[in-house]
């Protein structure tokens, strides 16, 4: 069912009786209704004002925070005989980050993203980006972790200053970062009482590096466009001097990657943080492109992409992979354009059905793909007809 859009305002009147209201609307084509609900109360102008100062810019996590609650009436006076209830909450925040693409408006952050999670992959959670759910994918959080609690005199000066030790978050949950929020309540010596709030990321690292590249797969002697971005938790850029590096993967007889440099290059990272860097595989296989830079304090960070490079005889049989993945060439397709889709498992000679998505509940029947190897090359022709969804 395609949705609809619209916009629209009304001024309530000044007389308009307080209390709850219900904006009801309807669909005369399909009689799907709709509504908002809202209150309408009178405003009061409060006396006094509760402002939570924490730092500005992220911390590292297993510091300190410092945070000062400050309280203060409206004609300038500090509240000095009140109390302050002050709570702490943690709750885990992602820093990933992903390039804009077209199509961001409808389907999402990042919809276009081709590389799989490789978790199994030693270093991955150091220097790799995670796919981005899509916007439909439930995201269950709970309250938070209370991390303090305490009830405070104000100050002569109006203020309730504290720390907050990090040090246990990164004890217990040191494979994350973190968003610290501060609520405090302050009850004047009139018992009025006013809220304020405030927010702080905590992170692993200073900045951070993400690496991508123009497509999903590529053949042997394709031009290869790598692309880096780096910046701070809180979305900052950082500017400054790096080296690439591409890999090539093999696997030793526990499993383990190993690593061969091939080509290596000095990049500078500009002032909005990005930098860019092209090459060309002369061999198929399975790559690694890496970014370490050096922020203007000598912090040092690494962004990397895996990659797939398909070539004459290449099976992939001596490669890892998740146990299924589906890679496809390029972002977006049109009607009739053919899409190159990379269909890697980690079982040799594995059996897999690809189904084109159902359609009103039926799918037709799927392709049975007897694969040689780990590895294969599947060319679909898009139509008005086919799903540009793939399962």
């Amino acid at each position: 069912m395609p949705s609809v859009a619209f916009s629209g305002s009304f001024d309530i009147s000044k007389d308009a009786t307080l209390g709850a209201y219900y904006l009801h609307t309807a669909n005369p084509n399909n009689n799907v209704p709709g509504g908002i609900q809202f209150r309408v109360e009178e405003y009061k102008k409060p006396e006094f004002e509760v402002k939570v100062e924490a730092p500005t810019k992220p911390v590292m996590l297993g510091e300190k925070i410092p945070v000062t609650v400050i309280a203060k009436y409206y004609f300038g006076a500090p509240v000095t005989k009140g109390k302050a209830k002050i709570k702490v909450t943690r709750q885990s925040k992602s820093t990933d980050w992903h390039p804009n693409g077209v199509w961001d408006w409808f389907y999402g952050k990042g919809y276009w993203w081709f590389s799989p999670d490789y978790s199994f992959y030693e270093g991955w959670d150091k220097w790799g980006c995670g796919r981005p759910h899509p916007f439909w994918y439930p995201r269950v959080q709970g309250p938070g972790e209370i991390v303090l609690e305490q009830e405070s005199p104000i100050g002569p000066d109006g203020t309730v200053k504290l720390e907050i030790d990090t040090a246990l978050a990164k004890q217990f949950h040191g494979n994350q970062d973190h968003e610290f929020s501060i609520s405090a309540e302050v009850v004047d010596e009139s018992r009025r009482t006013i809220n304020g709030s405030g927010k702080v990321i905590v992170a692993r690292k200073p900045f951070r590096v993400f690496a991508w590249l123009n497509r999903g797969h590529f053949q042997t002697n394709d031009t290869i466009e790598a692309f880096f971005n780096s910046q701070t938790p809180d979305g900052k850029p950082v500017p400054g001097a790096g080296e690439a590096v591409i890999f090539k993967i093999s696997y030793d007889k526990a499993g383990k990657p190993v690593e061969q440099p091939i080509e290596k290059a000095v990049l500078r990272a500009d002032e909005q943080g990005k930098a860019t860097y092209k090459f060309k595989p002369l061999a198929a296989g399975q790559y690694r492109v890496s970014f370490t830079l050096a922020d203007e304090k000598g912090h040092k960070e690494e962004g990397a992409y895996l990659f797939n490079v398909y070539g004459k005889d290449f099976d992939g049989k001596s490669l890892k992979f998740n146990d299924l993945e589906l890679i496809l060439d390029k972002r977006e397709f049109a009607p009739g354009d053919k899409a190159k889709l990379l269909i890697n498992a980690n079982q040799n000679n594995a059996t897999v059905l690809l189904f084109a998505k159902p359609v009103n509940g039926l799918s037709k029947a799927p392709k049975v793909i007897r694969m040689d190897g780990k590895s294969s090359l599947e060319e679909i022709v898009l139509t008005q007809e086919t799903c540009q969804y793939l399962c």
